[in-house]
C-alpha cells in the first residue's frame, strides 16, 4: 500500500500543506503587502488643484521621489481625486515634486505588523510629517496650497 500511487499523492499533499503552515511560523516574506498612501492637493477653500475645472497642476506630471532619490511610482485616482503611491519597506522620506520649483517632503514614522493578506508583514506607518510639521496619520495626505 505504501507504495500505491495515491498513498504518494497523499504523503506529497500532506508534507506541502506542512511546508506552508510551519512557514509562517519561522518569519517567512513570500508575499509584497504594500501600504498605500494618497495625496490630496486643494488650495484654503478646499477646491482640488490637481483634477477638475480650477486644476493648477498637471496629475502626469507630478512625480514623487523617495528618499534615495528613485522615482516612486504615482497612481492617478480621479475618482478620489488624489494621487496615490506604495510606501516602500524602510524608506522614511518623500519628496512630492508639483513642479521644479514647489517641493513638499513626506516623512514617515514606520512600523511593521503580520499581514493580514499573505504570510509576511506589512509596512505601516505610526506617524506622518509634512514639511517637518507633524500631521494626521491617515492613509489621504491633504497638502493646502
Amino acid at each position: 500500500m505504501e507504495n500505491s500511487p495515491n498513498f504518494k499523492i497523499a504523503l506529497f499533499l500532506l508534507i506541502t500543506l506542512t511546508s506552508f503552515c510551519t512557514a509562517c511560523n519561522d518569519g517567512c516574506n513570500d508575499c509584497l503587502d504594500l501600504t498605500s498612501k494618497n495625496i490630496l492637493l486643494v488650495n484654503a477653500s478646499g477646491t482640488n488643484l490637481l483634477f477638475g475645472d480650477d486644476a493648477i497642476y498637471n496629475p502626469e506630471n507630478v512625480s514623487i521621489r523617495n528618499g534615495n532619490e528613485e522615482l516612486s511610482p504615482v497612481l492617478i485616482d480621479e475618482g478620489t481625486g488624489t494621487l496615490q503611491f506604495f510606501l516602500a519597506e524602510d524608506v522614511m522620506e518623500y519628496q512630492v515634486v508639483l513642479s521644479e520649483s514647489e517641493i513638499e517632503t513626506l516623512s514617515f514614522e514606520l512600523a511593521e505588523r503580520n499581514s493580514e493578506r499573505c504570510c509576511g508583514t506589512q509596512t505601516f506607518t505610526t506617524g506622518t510629517r509634512l514639511n517637518g510639521n507633524e500631521i494626521e496619520n491617515t492613509d489621504i495626505i491633504t497638502i493646502i496650497k
